[in-house]
């Protein structure tokens, strides 16, 4: 068993724009002032916003989580593709 202990001093959020949480946002500063290392990630594009994110997250050294349970897509074969996708950005950080 995993356990994670996630502190909340307040609540910040960004509007994002485009597919990823990166792009046009100040998610980047945002992180980087919070000193944050891991991400969780989820979605209901997972094979466009998540994935989007995803990879940005991993171009700028984060570690990822992206729970099965918190990602949807269209369809289920959509949803399969992504989790490839996926497991190779994750594998590929390490």
């Amino acid at each position: 068993m995993i356990y994670i202990k996630i502190n909340f001093l307040y609540l910040d959020f960004v509007l994002k724009p485009k597919h990823s949480a990166f792009y046009c946002t100040p998610l980047d500063i945002l992180l980087n002032h919070l000193d944050a290392e891991t991400l969780i990630l989820a979605g209901f594009a997972g094979n466009i916003c998540v994935l989007f994110t995803a990879n940005d997250a991993y171009m700028r050294n984060f570690k990822l989580i992206v729970p099965r349970d918190c990602i949807g897509s269209n369809t289920i074969e959509v949803k399969s593709l992504f989790k490839k996708i996926l497991i190779e950005i994750l594998l590929l950080g390490k």
